[in-house]
């Protein structure tokens, strides 16, 4: 086998190796967000004997699919009075739910290899997929949800489990882009502010 062959099966390796540990990565990240929204369900629900608890907690983690925890979460949420902690919590229920369909696609999408490398691609494209396909998941894109999902952990626990101020937490949730890929570097577009409906002045006779 010539050098440049080994040479090429080398970078080949490497580059598949890199997206393993991304997306490897990016799982990890989502669990410790699911094990920190289990931890503030808890904490909502407010019971401090450590056998109710942990039964809380395994209760939340049975739960086979993520909008099953969601709505856990939100439904333990309405049992306390409105507050900025409460709104907080919901940004962040909201936010994760927009997150998990990236999470869904990366853990059970079909990897695929193409010209570049490995990709994540719908089973529907399965005939096609050594071609890159438009919402393709890259290695680039694991690494921007990873950061997301990371920074939206922190944010949770921080609040949540931490106690610290929600007012100065707040923004940073709102700051975050709605889709868990979105690129680094790259500016989040303005979110448009809900409109304000204004009644009618009545005709006047």
């Amino acid at each position: 086998m010539s050098g440049i062959r080994v040479s090429q099966i080398a970078k080949a390796t490497y580059i598949e190796a890199k997206f393993y540990q991304a997306l490897g990565r990016f799982i990890a990240e989502w669990s410790n967000l699911e094990y920190v929204l289990g931890a503030a369900f808890v904490q909502i629900v407010g019971d401090q004997d450590f056998k109710k608890k942990r039964a809380l907690y395994l209760a939340f983690c049975s739960s086979r699919n993520f909008n099953t925890k969601r709505d856990l979460f939100e439904a333990a949420l309405e049992a306390i009075p409105n507050s900025p902690r409460k709104l907080f919590a919901k940004a962040i229920s909201k936010k994760s739910s927009q997150y998990v369909t990236f999470r869904n696609r990366a853990a059970h999408d079909c990897i695929t290899k193409t010209a570049t490398g490995l990709e994540i691609n719908p089973h529907k494209n399965w005939a096609e997929r050594d071609a890159s396909g438009p919402d393709a998941i890259t290695l680039e894109k694991l690494r921007a949800a990873t950061k997301r999902v990371e920074t939206l952990a922190s944010l949770t626990s921080s609040v949540l489990l931490f106690q610290h101020k929600p007012e100065e937490v707040q923004p940073l949730v709102d700051e975050l882009p709605n889709e868990a890929d979105y690129p680094l570097g790259v500016p989040i577009p303005q979110k448009k502010k809900p409109r304000v409906l204004t009644p009618r002045r009545p005709k006047t006779p």
